[in-house]
């Protein structure tokens, strides 16, 4: 399951929002990778982008440790490939 599949019906799928995620994951999020077990966040919107059911409150998803392996794969490349291309 990649990060399409993750947020598939939510109103943060769209290409933009994506993007931004993909952006923030591999400018600021990727260096902070310690231990499997620790939750990831990655912001890429504002204050009220909010969809709880996707793990996403106030513009950042975050993921815990067992989530986040199985959405951004391992290597961490997966997450880059299922995205759409432009």
């Amino acid at each position: 399951m990649g990060l399409l599949d993750h947020l598939r019906d939510s109103q943060f799928s769209g290409d933009g929002d994506i993007k931004a995620m993909v952006k923030e994951f591999d400018e600021r999020a990727k260096l902070t990778f310690r231990k499997g077990d620790e939750p990831l966040s990655i912001r890429f919107g504002g204050f009220r982008d909010t969809d709880l059911s996707k793990g996403i409150r106030s513009g950042q998803l975050k993921l815990a440790g067992h989530v986040r392996f199985s959405v951004l794969g391992f290597p961490v490349t997966v997450m880059l490939t299922s995205t759409p291309q432009s």
